[in-house]
């Protein structure tokens, strides 16, 4: 469509060469095509996500508040969401769901493992997301058997930037 001019007074598309509409003489316009936008889906199939609003701290609850992406339909441009309170699937919007959700592994929370070797659970004290609190017992994983969750109890929290 590279090649076409269009009257804005009928619609008219006409070849390039031409400057005035053959159908009704008006002049004719550079026909500009709109790009559909590339709608990109910041979730994957198995991310579990949580509602921005609900990282404030207060105390969440691991059946409950939490979302899983079942699917992603980038033709419909919706998510297929399986909802643990409600025991269902439902379908959201792509744009609203990326907007207003966060992923738990993106989320600052208080963690806490048990040390096998030690018999004894232990509780972090500084919040961290998933990767971090990973790569600070990186390291470890090979020596200790240390098995790890965050405290949904306690909450969690966006980062600063």
């Amino acid at each position: 469509m590279k090649n076409y001019k269009i009257c804005k007074k009928c619609k008219y598309v006409a070849p390039y060469i031409y400057n005035r509409c053959p159908a009704c003489g008006y002049r004719l316009s550079i026909l500009e095509i709109q790009k559909e936008e590339n709608i990109r889906a910041k979730f994957l199939r198995g991310d579990k996500i949580v509602h921005k609003e609900l990282c404030n701290g207060a105390p969440l609850n691991k059946d409950n508040d939490f979302l899983i992406i079942e699917d992603v339909n980038l033709s419909e441009n919706v998510y297929e969401i399986y909802n643990k309170r409600l025991d269902a699937f439902e379908f959201f919007d792509i744009k609203k769901i990326d907007e207003n959700y966060v992923n738990t592994d993106d989320c600052l929370w208080y963690w806490e493992y048990y040390d096998a070797i030690r018999g004894i659970f232990d509780i972090y004290s500084t919040r961290l997301d998933t990767a971090s609190y990973k790569n600070l017992y990186y390291d470890y994983d090979g020596d200790w058997d240390l098995s790890y969750e965050p405290i949904y109890q306690l909450g969690a929290r966006l980062p600063k930037d």
